[in-house]
């Protein structure tokens, strides 16, 4: 199976195409105003390398929580393909795909920290299961340090704590937590498209054969406009119920 994936959300861009455990192509590319040209191109650079006997057989795409226009930008020309091309398509969220490279450890409890805006954080608890799977356990959900300081410490056993904020906070996280908390290294710490790949090839059978249409990015919050507004749009994507004031 050959999948496509796209992750968008933060600071750094990247796409991957896998078949089965093979990687066939891989880049990496700064997330900034020229995102929606350089992710075409760099799609249409990749695709080269499957060559005439080969075709796509699903598209993967990070749907948050991040940046509000990247993630847009993401999820929307992941649907434009799989529409067009009549793929599967995955959404994975982004905390997940971050969380993904510890799944392996069975038992472990992965907490992952992503930015979100100003101070705040983005976060998620998984639990490595038997399957290879991540089971989650909290969120993803927006919150200052502080909070997420706290939801951590009332956890059992030992953390893994990955993601930007992760090592932003490392003195407070450790402090708190002591010798509970373990941290990825920094390379270790952003979502990238490799990863995605490798969760989606196990969840292409139970894709919503109407993603292209239905899928929407997880922003968890409505946007910074929308707050200053005082109103919600509805646009915050599939949550556990009203967005959390921060």
């Amino acid at each position: 199976m050959i999948v496509l994936g796209i992750e968008t959300s933060g600071e750094t861009a990247s796409i991957a195409i896998r078949e089965d455990e093979t990687i066939l192509a891989s880049r990496a590319f700064p997330s900034r105003s020229t995102l929606c040209e350089r992710l075409a191109a760099e799609i249409g650079s990749a695709l080269e390398h499957l060559g005439e006997d080969h075709s796509l057989d699903a598209v993967a795409v990070s749907r948050g929580p991040g940046s509000f226009t990247s993630l847009r930008i993401g999820v929307v020309t992941a649907k434009a393909l799989a529409h067009r091309w009549r793929l599967p398509l995955v959404g994975i969220p982004t905390t997940e795909v971050v969380a993904w490279p510890f799944a392996q450890m069975e038992g472990t409890t992965i907490a992952a920290l992503l930015p979100a805006w100003n101070t705040a954080l983005y976060l998620a608890v998984y639990l490595s299961g038997p399957t290879g799977r991540l089971e989650e356990r909290l969120g993803p959900c927006a919150v200052e340090p502080a909070e997420a300081i706290a939801r951590l410490s009332a956890m059992d056993g030992p953390l893994q704590l990955v993601g930007r904020r992760a090592l932003e906070h490392r003195g407070a996280i450790e402090e708190a937590l002591g010798a509970q908390a373990e941290f990825a290294t920094e390379s270790a710490c952003d979502p990238d498209a490799v990863s995605l790949t490798e969760i989606a090839l196990g969840r292409v059978a139970e894709a919503d054969p109407q993603a292209a249409f239905r899928l929407r990015p997880l922003y968890i919050v409505p946007s910074q406009a929308e707050r200053v507004a005082g109103i919600d749009l509805g646009m915050s994507g599939e949550t556990d119920g009203a967005y959390q004031e921060l």
